[in-house]
């Protein structure tokens, strides 16, 4: 049987349909961005579709596990844990934010904002 290729839409479906997990712990000194990999790897309910989209990404545009890390810190912005729905809405915020303002990427015929892109990288980084 033949996976259909995955919509802009259903993607976006997938992320909110992956809210719910509660509050992650609240105690942080200093950012630590293992959490937040896994708190934005926890929001994913569709991570192979996600990861198959990071893949597409990374050989077209190859970027560090500590880069992207680093920008979605900058972006989402993230000083320690959020809740899932938090972290969604920061997220859905910042793609919004960079359609707006032209930043994206170009991946398999699929025009998706940087924030997304990343996001599926470090999907498919943690799936490898």
């Amino acid at each position: 049987m033949k996976r259909q290729r995955p919509t802009r839409r259903r993607v976006l479906q997938h992320l909110a349909a992956g809210v719910g997990l509660g509050l992650l712990p609240t105690a942080c000194r200093r950012p630590d961005l293992s959490l937040m990999a896994a708190a934005l790897i926890d929001i994913a309910s569709d991570r192979a579709t996600l990861a198959t989209i990071g893949r597409a990404f990374l050989e077209e545009q190859p970027e560090s596990l500590e880069s992207i890390l680093g920008r979605l810190a900058a972006d989402l912005p993230w000083s320690g844990p959020l809740s899932a729905e938090e972290l969604t809405a920061r997220l859905a915020r910042r793609i919004e934010h960079d359609f707006r303002h032209g930043a994206t990427y170009r991946v398999d015929a699929w025009i998706l904002s940087q924030t997304e892109a990343r996001w599926s990288a470090l999907v498919a980084l943690s799936s490898d």
